[in-house]
């Protein structure tokens, strides 16, 4: 028996578009002579659809796709998951294996997810009722599985699991080590099916593999659309060797970027360009995304802007070949300064600090508007999380592209950028960071340095360390208390923000949720 796994890029929404894809793929496999095809988890529908699921005209359209989706199938044998309304108009997370135009054998998610990315339960209802997830298939026990796999134990000698997982920093070690020991101790194939591509701030990474006795056999692609095929009657060599690295999580980012524009239909981008180290990565994902003749980078100094970060994000510009603008924002900083002290003394306040951000927020909201452009915000994951950023300032824009990666991997991703050679002049990696918005400021000023940051927020908010142990582990009390005292402050500017793309299991917009008004000291 051949089989192929088909890891497609789909809209959510775009039925028919989606339709077309899974056509088109039927007709490479059907000229390969395969013998079944498998697609991810809801490709109809896209994943995820959200809220469209309780739209009935929504599932009406998918059910019309699947009875020409059959029709297509002569001889050949798909597999394909759909959300179709059950008793009670329940609606269900369905799996349909196709074969000669019919449906042959119907399996229904029984395992849903009730947090993080995608809350299932919010949509569907948990099939309780005994299914059969083992069939007889060309001579072989086959067993579907949707979802997590989990320890089902499906004695088959062929287990495809049907899945639509984001991708998250550390995922494909944890799914790799996983399926080696399912099927060791099983003593089966396994096929894992994943969908590719960016909707809204999740990124699928695609990796659809093929496992047997303890070794990965096959494949596919990484961050990208693929086909791969199994044949039982092949033998295949182990490729065990694949290790994740930085280069992953920038490659997320350029294809959740560049799908966001895509499937918005957006064909242009502006941000700003400091000279600093956060928006010198997001150019280079902007151009990487969507093509440097589509961007443009604006520089707004002011009087606190250091000449050599002029000069650095000029060289930045030509060296992405991106448009670059200059627009001075000091004759608008004066007015602002003159409204807001009429004794004629300046404050020099974090209110005058702020409205430097705002003012150029403006700009580029203005620039957004007037031309088209979607402006991608600046803030990383180590600012996002202690609110070291300006509301309606630096935080304006329609996509946060690093606001999930912490500011020693914005570093990391630089550096990789950097390696053939010096795209990011290197004055922005080596200089202290600042947001230049006073005389000689430092990000340090008011933070702990970024290395001990870092660390406080991985430990507290994502590996749900107690403050015990983060303290033991070598950081001052007061430093742990300060740090998490400013993400508890902070989380009415998070509800602003604008959407965050997703490159961690615990994204600072997804899944953290924390009360604004509380009194909760974390010093009990």
């Amino acid at each position: 028996m051949k089989i192929a796994i088909g890891q497609i890029n789909t809209k959510v929404g775009d039925i028919a578009g989606n339709l077309s894809i899974i056509k088109h793929y039927i007709d490479i496999v059907k000229q390969k002579e395969c013998d079944l095809v498998v697609f991810p988890e809801l490709a109809l529908t896209g994943y995820t659809p959200k809220d469209l699921l309780f739209q009935s005209s929504f599932i009406d359209c998918v059910s019309k796709a699947v009875g020409e989706l059959i029709s297509y199938t002569d001889g050949i044998s798909a597999i394909i998951s759909v959300p179709i309304y059950g008793e009670n108009n329940c609606l269900l997370n369905a799996t349909f294996l196709i074969q000669d135009r019919r449906i042959i054998h119907t399996i229904y998610k029984e395992r849903l997810s009730k947090y993080g990315d995608y809350y299932e339960k919010r949509y569907f209802h948990a099939y309780s009722k005994s299914q059969q997830h083992v069939i007889n298939f060309m001579g072989k026990k086959i067993a579907i599985i949707p979802g997590l796999l989990e320890d089902m134990d499906c004695r088959a000698d062929i287990v495809i699991n049907i899945s639509s997982l984001p991708y998250y920093r550390g995922k494909f070690d944890e799914q790799v080590n996983y399926y080696k020991r399912y099927t060791c101790n099983k003593q089966c194939t396994l096929i894992y099916i994943n969908g590719v591509g960016g909707n809204d701030e999740l990124i699928f990474d695609g990796n659809s593999s093929v496992f047997q006795d303890g070794h990965m056999i096959i494949k596919a692609g990484l961050f990208e659309e693929d086909i791969i095929f199994y044949d039982t009657r092949e033998i295949y060599n182990n490729i065990d060797s694949v290790e994740e690295d930085i280069q992953w999580a920038y490659n997320s980012l350029i294809l959740g970027l560049r799908d966001y524009c895509k499937k918005n239909k957006i064909g242009k981008i502006v941000l700003g360009l400091s000279g600093g180290i956060d928006s010198a990565v997001n150019a280079c994902i902007a151009a990487e995304a969507i093509g440097s003749k589509n961007v443009l980078g604006v520089s707004m100094p002011s009087r606190y802007s250091s000449m050599h970060s002029k000069q650095d994000a000029e060289q930045l510009a030509k060296n992405l070949d991106i448009e670059y603008r200059v627009i001075p924002i000091e004759d608008v900083f004066m007015k602002y300064l003159y409204i807001f002290n009429t004794s004629g003394k300046l404050s020099q306040d974090i209110a005058e600090e702020n409205i430097q951000a705002r003012i150029r927020g403006n700009i580029l909201m203005f620039i957004s508007n007037r031309e088209g452009r979607l402006l991608i915000s600046s803030e990383n994951k180590s600012e996002t999380y202690v609110g070291y950023s300006t509301l309606y300032g630096d935080m304006c824009g329609g996509l946060s592209v690093i606001a999930d990666i912490f500011k020693k991997d914005v570093y990391r991703i630089a550096k990789y950028i950097n390696m053939e050679e010096e795209i990011i002049p290197n004055n922005i990696l080596i200089k202290e960071p600042s947001a230049e918005l006073k005389e000689n400021q430092k990000d340090n000023d008011a933070l702990p340095p970024y290395d001990v940051l870092d660390n406080v927020l991985y430990m507290y908010l994502e590996n749900n360390d107690q403050i015990d142990t983060i303290i033991n582990s070598g950081i001052n009390r007061n430093t742990v208390y300060n740090i998490i005292d400013m993400v508890y402050k902070s989380e009415y500017k998070r509800r602003q923000s604008a959407p965050a793309l997703k490159v961690s299991k615990s994204s600072v917009m997804a899944n953290k949720y924390m009360p604004i008004a509380h009194e909760w000291k974390n010093n009990n």
